[in-house]
């Protein structure tokens, strides 16, 4: 008799053991996924055309398998913070730019310096090359993190709401929000600008306040952050290429059945393209936006100006990045650069 309750007992057990399982198996798994800009259309941003993109793909291809949560608006944090919860796993992914990324490895800076990427089929070709992506291995070592995918917005503008800004020298007094690396703070310095490192999620209320008057970013940027609401003022110098990553949490990713992993990178894949879809498509109708809709007064550099651009860019910040990194780190990602095909 007692080995019988023993058996049923046992039993019931693994019963309950499997049940157990079963359950846990048929709950999605959530995805907590963030980024900077507002929540627009997909038509409007190119980060929620990336989020929706990554989204839909795993409802498609992987019905009930996960659950992506959409944070819009720095609603989890800055990049810094963000990037910090794919580190410890509190976030599973994000949109991180690159800036805060190179402030864990300043080797990355070298993919910054205004003038060593030519053009967005450039930097895509370097989004797609392995070698290239390799120099992100000891950054995503460091901080456990996997970068899924990049992707650039375009070419970084400045934009002001003091006076029409021609040439570099124009620049002298205006104080400009930059990204949080001081490679950005040498370059607007070197040009006589006031340089404010800030966080993208509190710049349109410090533009709106008078903390800041001017700032630099893609023209999909410029409108997704709806910049141009407190701007009046817009230089296509084109000084630098946007460049920012979709990056996740690498134990969470690595526990993750083998087919949910490719699922995972594969809709990464499909968000990238999407993303220079949105790009090319902004890049075409948003300058009319912004002169139209925007109201904003556009200046466009002679080529004599834009090489002026370029040169005082570069010199304010290749200095700073060989005196961290030393010219032979930058010489080797400029052969990297030159031997990608685009």
């Amino acid at each position: 008799m007692k080995k019988l309750v023993a058996l049923v007992l046992t039993m019931l057990m693994l019963v309950a053991v499997f049940t157990s399982m079963a359950s846990a198996a048929s709950k999605p798994i959530k995805i907590k996924f963030a980024y900077m800009p507002p929540e627009l259309t997909p038509e409007e941003c190119v980060e929620t055309t990336i989020a929706y993109t990554f989204r839909d793909y795993l409802e498609e291809h992987f019905p009930d398998r996960f659950q992506v949560e959409i944070y819009p608006s720095g609603q989890l944090g800055s990049f810094a913070e963000t990037y910090a919860g794919n580190s410890d796993g509190s976030i599973e992914i994000s949109l991180v730019n690159v800036a805060a990324i190179s402030t864990v490895d300043k080797n990355l800076n070298v993919w910054q310096i205004p003038g060593s990427i030519s053009s967005l089929a450039q930097i895509r070709a370097l989004l797609s090359s392995e070698e290239a992506m390799a120099t992100f291995d000891n950054v995503n070592k460091q901080t456990g993190t996997t970068i899924l995918m990049g992707f650039s917005a375009g070419a970084r503008h400045f934009t002001n709401n003091v006076r029409e800004v021609k040439t570099p020298a124009d620049m002298n007094g205006i104080v400009f929000r930059t990204m949080e690396n001081p490679l950005y703070v040498k370059m607007v310095e070197s040009m006589g600008g006031v340089a404010v490192p800030m966080a993208s999620s509190e710049m349109y209320s410090a533009l709106q306040n008078g903390v800041i008057q001017g700032q630099e970013n893609p023209i999909a940027s410029i409108i997704s952050d709806m910049t141009y609401q407190v701007q009046d003022y817009l230089t296509l110098d084109g000084h630098v290429y946007s460049l920012a990553f979709m990056v996740c949490n690498t134990a969470w990713l690595n526990n993750l059945d083998p087919e949910l992993q490719q699922g995972v990178k594969d809709a990464a894949q499909a968000a990238f393209a999407a993303s220079n879809e949105r790009v090319d498509a902004l890049e075409a109708t948003g300058l009319e936006f912004l002169k139209t809709t925007g109201g904003m007064q556009v200046y466009v550099p002679t080529e004599e100006e834009l090489k002026a651009w370029h040169d005082q860019c570069y010199q304010g910040a290749v200095g700073y990045v060989i005196e961290q990194l030393g010219q032979e780190k930058v010489d080797e990602f400029m052969n990297l650069v030159n031997s990608v095909a685009y």
